[in-house]
């Protein structure tokens, strides 16, 4: 991180050198029109250089706010699947208490049904 303080801190110092460069040679050399393209150009490049570690730093940011955001996801995903496996176990407890409930009624029902047949 430091590093990468640094580096930020070299090109923005590079650029305001290049400004006050190119300031002090269109004051000093006003009629040459080389050195005045050539202190911009330098001016130029410098602010190429800045404009594209500031650029690099906000897409980093970027990827690892989008990585923060996909294990965030993931994590909710496994929350989920594991909600879905306890209704899905659920579901099955009810079918199979269901199940088990519907065949002692059907039992029931037949045996009262022979009790009714046996009384006529």
């Amino acid at each position: 991180m430091k590093k990468k303080r640094k580096s930020k801190m070299i090109n923005i110092l590079g650029f305001l050198a290049s400004v006050f460069f190119a300031i002090f040679v269109l004051m000093e050399f006003r009629q040459d029109y080389w050195a005045v393209a050539g202190a911009g150009i330098v001016m130029l490049i410098q602010a190429y250089f800045l404009v594209n570690k500031i650029e690099e730093e906000i897409y980093e940011k970027h990827v690892r706010d989008m990585e923060d955001m996909d294990e965030k996801l993931q994590q909710v995903n496994d929350k989920i699947d594991e909600k879905c496996e306890k209704i899905d176990q659920m579901q099955k407890a009810v079918y199979v208490a269901t199940k088990k409930g519907t065949e002692v009624l059907e039992t029931k029902v037949d045996d009262i049904a022979n009790r009714l047949q046996k009384a006529e």
